[in-house]
């Protein structure tokens, strides 16, 4: 399969993400990153770098508009808009990896992020993983619409699920969700189901008999087991390439690149030299043993939680974990939305095949120390507890996380709260970054924060192993 042509089949996510309006997104970027907007000078060079990639995407200069984008992040880290708009130059120039990590860092910053959301699913089925993408999937229904959610559940291996939420849609009628779009995805579905009557009797509401035989052999094609990384690729219209990831110093827990350029270039003070002392006996101290060298943990600046004693390996609190602080998402310097066309033709670029190793790589055998740094390894937010259970029990199964135990804390963003799920454990914060790392060369997503009061939950003991359960 190397070219798949998709009209009213490919959802309007997968629109927005690869014919983006680059042109209207140029325009709603220089609206907002106007310079007497900015509270600071890092604001103001992080806008006009913003602008600049506007201006780059809109010439389809990606390199540019790359290069842009990565230095208005490290300027402006929390910006929601900034890391969203990043990562969709990412995913266009293939870089699959590196966009997966960067939508990750969105929902970490707006767990509301719909969009986000369904690109991380989307991403996850490409690197191998549908089942952590179906647990995203389900803490996304009612949020996402019907006919995205359904086309990416049926991209996940559940067509079941897909022809559930995608028939319920289509048949509603008057029902916003009743369109076209709806039903040639639903078509889609059924021809990935093998149920090719109904997908040929439904597609035939919409596709002109003349069109309709050779529909029948793109989703033919497209409907073939094992290709979870073209299927996603074709949709997307993009070629994958090699991937080093995301950029170590665009972490979101990285120190804005502003505070770090200031350390390095501030002058060090130099003290007047002392007048000549005479000369007396010099007494030499007793040698000490040098302090271990602290290392750095990332803030917690919007976390912050009361001091507690800590809990033992494998203890359940009995008390809900401390409600946190609604937390305001920062988009002020981006557009929230990129801008869709109309209904078009997409038709996918030539999907340049990359060998498997280079996505699904072998388990690490990296040992990492226990400990208990403050630091914890994220995993997800989910809205409910049952959503959140499901997704670790995906993650235990899939990155071999051995005897660590679920963590959990909440936070409310945009009026709803969501349930953190993490796990700790670790000697430094080196040891998690390196979980981490191993978690994202499986095609996961993660991230390391500091501690916000994250404790055990009550459905946390059915996963600690025996000597936890006995402490």
């Amino acid at each position: 399969m190397t070219r798949i042509a998709f009209k009213a089949a490919a959802s309007t996510l997968i629109v927005s993400m690869t014919m983006m309006g680059f042109s209207a997104q140029s325009e709603a970027m220089r609206r907002l990153n106007e310079p007497a907007r900015a509270t600071s000078r890092s604001d103001r060079q992080a806008a006009q770098l913003a602008d600049q990639a506007a201006r780059a995407l809109h010439q389809g200069q990606l390199d540019q508009a790359k290069t842009a984008m990565e230095q208005a992040v490290a300027l402006s880290p929390r910006d929601v808009g900034y890391r969203q708009l990043l990562a969709d130059i990412y995913l266009k120039q293939g870089r699959l990896a590196s966009a997966r990590t960067t939508y990750a860092d969105v929902i970490e910053l707006d767990p509301s992020n719909v969009r986000a959301g369904l690109s991380v699913a989307l991403l996850q089925i490409a690197a191998g993983n549908p089942r952590a993408a179906e647990a995203r999937l389900d803490d996304l229904e009612g949020r996402a619409p019907a006919p995205d959610l359904g086309l990416a559940f049926a991209l996940a291996g559940r067509v079941d699920r897909a022809v559930q939420i995608l028939e319920a849609a289509a048949r509603a009628p008057g029902a916003p969700g009743a369109t076209a779009r709806t039903r040639q995805n639903l078509a889609l579905a059924y021809a990935m189901a093998g149920d090719w009557r109904r997908a040929r009797a439904v597609a035939a509401q919409d596709v002109s008999p003349a069109e309709l035989p050779a529909r029948m052999q793109q989703w033919a094609a497209f409907a073939r087991p094992g290709a979870g990384q073209t299927r996603v690729a074709a949709l997307l219209g993009v070629s994958p390439v090699q991937d080093p990831g995301q950029p170590v110093r665009l972490a979101l827990n990285a120190p804005p690149a502003s505070e770090a350029y200031a350390e390095a270039s501030a002058p060090a003070p130099v003290a007047e030299a002392p007048a000549p002392a005479p000369a007396a006996p010099v007494r030499v101290a007793e040698a000490r043993p040098a302090e271990a060298p602290a290392f750095w943990v990332p803030s917690a600046q919007s976390y912050r939680a009361p001091a507690e004693a800590p809990l033992e390996r494998g203890q359940v609190s009995t008390e809900p974990a401390p409600a946190a602080p609604e937390v305001r998402v920062q988009y002020a310097s981006a557009a929230r939305e990129l801008v869709a066309p109309g209904p078009a033709l997409i038709r996918a670029a030539a999907v340049t095949r990359v060998p498997v190793s280079d996505f699904q790589r072998a388990r690490p055998q990296v040992a990492i120390a226990n400990g208990s740094a403050p630091v914890v390894v994220q995993l997800g937010a989910f809205l409910s507890e049952a959503n959140a259970e499901r997704a670790w029990q995906q993650a235990a199964a899939h990155y071999d996380l051995g005897e660590r135990a679920p963590l959990t804390t909440t936070i409310t963003v945009g009026g709803r709260t969501f349930n953190r799920v993490s796990v700790a454990g670790f000697a430094s914060a080196g040891d998690a970054q390196r979980l981490c790392g191993q978690i994202r060369e499986q095609g996961g997503v993660c991230f390391v924060r500091s501690s916000a009061g994250d404790a055990s939950i009550r459905w946390a003991a059915r996963y600690a192993n025996p000597r936890q359960r006995n402490a």
